[in-house]
């Protein structure tokens, strides 16, 4: 998720400063901390909400929301419930759907290579792609396939081998009549096996990918390098593009 410090959302306005300002998470004071801001934002009826890192020190914050106290134990003026996220899933998702959709595929391309880094998304990713007007529903169906390929490589070991996470991701979706990431037909490759060359994203040469992933609307494809050699653990995107 370093996206995130990059992309942000970042606080751009003034400290909120209301009556009596100071606030209370249970006994401990957090007026000058992320969750005594958030209160803040929600006593000016606005839009907030924090992130909690949780440790086994810190059970008390795996929860949402969180009551915040204004005022003081001993003289309270209100209690306020401030939404908490801590799974990192679930922060990730509420964060991309603040961000605005992208203007181009160049900016879509781009977001994706901050986001996925354990992807190697050729550059002629986006020469496929610079021509055609950026498509919401289609660049969400691309991520979700992305996303799936992250999680994968997340969980490969420097032997090539994949943790028990890995095994289940790739039999939920590499395998089965409706699997979304297949190989193609001998019969394809015998017949245009020129399709399946595309430009090597970390070098000059070529490379040959024959798995892909399957995304629709539109009937796109996005071609991956499968296997991947090992001690590497990043996987290659060569194509995302129409169906060849």
């Amino acid at each position: 998720m370093r996206w995130i410090a990059k992309q942000g959302p970042f606080i751009e306005v003034d400290r909120q400063s209301p009556q009596d300002d100071r606030f209370y998470f249970g006994d401990t004071e957090v007026t000058e901390l992320g969750l005594g801001e958030g209160a803040r934002w929600i006593l000016a009826a606005r839009q907030a909400a924090v992130l909690s890192v949780v440790g086994g020190a810190a059970p008390r914050f795996a929860k949402s929301p969180l009551e915040v106290l204004h005022g003081s134990p001993e003289e309270p003026r209100d209690h306020l419930a401030v939404p908490n996220y801590w799974a990192a899933e679930e922060l990730d998702a509420v964060l991309q759907a603040e961000l605005p959709d992208p203007a181009t595929w160049s900016e879509f391309l781009s977001r994706c290579r901050t986001r996925y880094d354990r992807l190697l998304i050729s550059v002629h990713c986006d020469a496929r792609l610079k021509s055609r007007p950026y498509a919401r529903s289609l660049g969400r169906a691309i991520k979700r396939r992305l996303q799936v390929l992250q999680e994968l490589m997340c969980n490969m070991n420097s032997d090539g081998s994949l943790s028990a996470d890995g095994r289940e991701l790739l039999d939920q979706y590499f395998k089965g009549q409706h699997a979304r990431f297949t190989d193609e037909s001998h019969t394809r490759k015998q017949t245009h096996p020129e399709r399946f060359r595309f430009p090597d994203p970390d070098g000059d040469g070529a490379l040959v990918c024959t798995w892909h992933g399957k995304v629709s609307p539109q009937s796109f494809r996005i071609y991956f390098e499968w296997p991947v050699p090992p001690p590497r653990r990043i996987l290659k995107i060569c194509y995302i593009g129409p169906h060849l």
